[in-house]
């Protein structure tokens, strides 16, 4: 989901900041070593031909969003989990990526101040004229210690590597590091694509500084994905104008995907777009402007399940095109022979409760029916000791009506009587 128009709880980078010893630079990162610290029983989550396994159970996909972990205190990120486990959800999906300018201002922050409450996770060194990391306690050790405790509580983790939107840098700080303009640019230009390369191996590369367990042997990540909501083109289309080709996107999710399954063979890969066909202009698809081949992306060969967002009153559309967009996809992950997961959807609370029960029981319904997964948008807790606001609408709390219907839908999919996946495993890493 788009977060621009969101508020973010950010404090000011100062200018003369001094630069933490724990950075470095954006070499490749070397894989580390198997370590004795993942217990044998901790089996990855991953596909068989319509849905999730777990070692040889069947795995119930279904969890939510919380895009602000990496910058919170971490008793709010503790509260967010139990708040998570109480629903019994199984998945969070989590933002791997917090980037910024230059400390000395020769590169804007394309997104507010930058740094979250000072915390960051990729800034541009204008000596070096290249990225810098963040291994430190304002840094990635976050993301270390938002895996360490999902781990310690059984939950799995979905971690997303760049964002389409400004909002904590992604793809338009990517662009300002290296003086671009089009949007595009992003999936073709070789510097672009080489930092976004040294930022996935720095990332799957890393040892966890809580617990020593490798990112990419731990079996709390069920996946990684390439970026949210990718877009050659963020611009709806003019009247006249052609489209832009799905070309650069698809070609560069083939690149990635690829090179990350040789990073993590053993971890599932998505792309994280929202599921919109190329070239379809029917109603209420007028989506084609933006650049994205779902199929295309959905049929590469290291992407291991479909990925759809649903917002249907952001999008213009009625409830019976939301069934509709649904039963496409449903369609086609089965033809492809991977699971769908609808990764994020959303009722507006003005809609009211009731239109939310309904549609939601109803969304997540349909997608356990096809063995595939669901992730609401999105989870809040207390944050500085208040409850996080609802920005946008969308915001589901535990203890709130919201929170209590989206605990029974997790529960009704966890039943041991819940829809079975099949038998005969395709495993990751094959």
């Amino acid at each position: 989901m788009k977060l621009a128009r969101w508020h973010s709880l950010s404090m000011a980078l100062s200018l003369g900041l001094a630069l933490p010893s724990s950075l470095v630079a954006c070499a490749p990162a070397k894989i580390a070593s198997p370590t004795p610290n993942v217990h044998e029983s901790d089996a990855n989550v991953t596909r068989d031909a319509p849905g999730f396994v777990r070692g040889d159970a069947r795995f119930p996909f279904v969890g939510a969003n919380v895009y602000y972990l990496n910058y919170v205190p971490r008793s709010d990120v503790l509260e967010v989990l139990d708040r998570a486990t109480d629903m019994q959800l199984t998945v969070l999906r989590v933002w791997a990526f917090l980037d910024v300018g230059a400390f000395d201002g020769s590169v804007r922050h394309v997104h507010e101040e930058g740094a979250k409450r000072n915390v960051w996770f990729q800034a541009w060194d204008s000596e070096r004229a290249a990225p810098i990391y963040n291994d430190g306690p304002d840094g990635l050790e976050r993301l270390d210690f938002v895996l360490s405790e999902a781990r310690r509580r059984g939950l799995t983790l979905i971690l997303v590597l760049t964002n389409n939107w400004r909002d904590f840098g992604g793809v338009d700080q990517y662009l300002a590091w290296y003086g671009l303009e089009n949007h595009a640019a992003f999936f073709s230009d070789v510097r672009t694509r080489s930092a976004y390369r040294s930022w996935m191996e720095h990332v799957v590369g890393r040892i966890n500084s809580i617990d020593g367990v490798p990112y990419r042997e731990d079996p709390t990540i069920a996946a990684w994905e390439l970026a949210n909501e990718p877009r050659v083109s963020n611009l709806p289309l003019l009247p006249g104008m052609a489209p832009p080709s799905p070309a650069p996107l698809t070609s560069w999710a083939h690149e990635m995907s690829q090179h990350l399954r040789t990073l993590a063979p053993n971890q599932m890969i998505g792309v994280g777009d929202e599921g919109f066909f190329e070239g379809d202009a029917r109603p209420p698809y007028q989506l084609e402007g933006y650049g994205v081949d779902h199929a295309a992306l959905t049929a590469l060969p290291a992407i291991d399940f479909a990925t759809a967002h649903l917002y249907p009153e952001h999008w213009g559309w009625t409830w019976p095109d939301s069934d509709d967009f649904i039963r496409r996809q449903s369609r086609l992950a089965a033809r492809l022979g991977k699971p769908l997961v609808l990764e994020e959807f959303g009722v507006l609370a003005k809609t009211g409760e009731a239109v939310r029960r309904a549609r939601y029981s109803d969304w997540t319904s349909q997608l356990e029916q096809a063995h595939g997964g669901w992730l609401f948008w999105h989870l809040a807790a207390q944050v500085d000791g208040a409850p996080y606001p609802d920005f946008d609408g969308y915001t589901i709390r535990s203890d709130a009506p919201g929170g209590a219907l989206l605990g029974e839908l997790a529960a009704r999919a966890r039943a041991p009587n819940a829809t079975p996946a099949s038998t005969g495993f395709v495993r990751v890493g094959r």
